[in-house]
């Protein structure tokens, strides 16, 4: 989804969800949501762009209702995150997975997990700050994941997001500068809401159309794009490293464009230099006391 000089995607084996009733909310225009197929065990990655000429911009992400830290992006730029660091040498990367249930009658009627089902980026305008003193080491520890539901709540049949194995990642650096929103009263310039689930649900609700009976592959037109650039197919490397975006699956699928006429896109590889930084500053916000929480972050 594109919002602003925001774009926000997720891709499943380096390749762009399809996006479903994209829909622009709010008096203000500057909350979009959609809907994305999602498939139990399948890992994904958070795309994000940043298109501004001159903002470095802070998307804060938040999976089915939980803080997972901030992802940083300057101007002309695109990043993107497939996991959380656990330790200094290994992250566990973002899966769907079926929601656990349970048989316990105490949790009927408690809605304990109000954001099941979506991947929430609100988006600020930041300012870098250089650090005096000496850097203080990071604290790495893994988000909470959306626990059981009730065998008899609306919810199941659903998935959610948990934590996959463990990855060997090159170790973290020392942060060199603290990040603080250039005018709180401004609030997110953008808001995405990626609302996912199993592509017979959508189907059956006629958000996704059902696969044409001629096809022979069974794939529905709205499916992803294949063209799909370099970077995408590399969505395994670690998330320090910079890549171009991808072409994303669009909604009206009879408009399909000549491949002939698709031109790639350019934009700024962002240097490495600050990957250590950027990382380091989710770490601080991912261990922020509760009671230091804002909807800044």
């Amino acid at each position: 989804m594109k919002l602003g000089n925001c774009e926000v995607w997720i891709a499943c084996d380096g390749e762009p969800l399809p996006e479903y009733a994209v829909t622009v909310e709010g008096d203000d225009g500057k909350q979009t949501s959609c809907f994305v197929p999602s498939e139990a065990g399948k890992k994904f990655a958070i795309h994000f762009r940043n298109n501004c000429r001159k903002d470095i911009l802070r998307f804060g992400k938040r999976l089915d209702g939980i803080r997972y830290g901030v992802t940083s992006v300057k101007p002309g730029c695109t990043r993107n995150y497939w996991g959380v660091r656990i330790t200094p040498t290994s992250r566990r990367p973002y899966q769907f997975s079926h929601l656990m249930t349970t048989d316990d009658d105490s949790s009927l009627g408690h809605d304990e997990h109000p954001g099941l089902g979506t991947i929430h980026i609100q988006v600020y305008r930041i300012k870098r700050v250089p650090i005096s003193g000496q850097a203080v080491d990071p604290c790495y520890t893994a988000p909470k994941t959306a626990g059981p539901v009730h065998e008899r709540s609306k919810k199941v049949g659903v998935h959610c997001v948990s934590l996959g194995e463990e990855i060997q990642v090159e170790p973290v650096g020392v942060s060199r500068y603290n990040e603080s929103v250039i005018d709180p009263t401004e609030g997110p310039v953008a808001t995405f809401i990626f609302r996912y689930r199993p592509l017979a649900i959508l189907q059956a609700q006629g958000i996704a159309p059902r696969p044409d009976p001629g096809s022979q592959c069974g794939e529905s037109e709205a499916g992803p794009s294949q063209q799909t650039s370099e970077s995408d197919r590399n969505e395994g490397r670690l998330p320090e490293q910079e890549e171009r975006p991808a072409k994303r699956a669009r909604l009206d699928a009879k408009a399909k464009a000549d491949p002939g006429d698709v031109k790639p896109d350019i934009v700024n590889v962002e240097s490495d230099d600050n990957s250590d930084d950027d990382e380091l500053n989710e770490l601080k916000v991912l261990n922020r006391p509760a009671a230091a929480h804002s909807e800044q972050d």
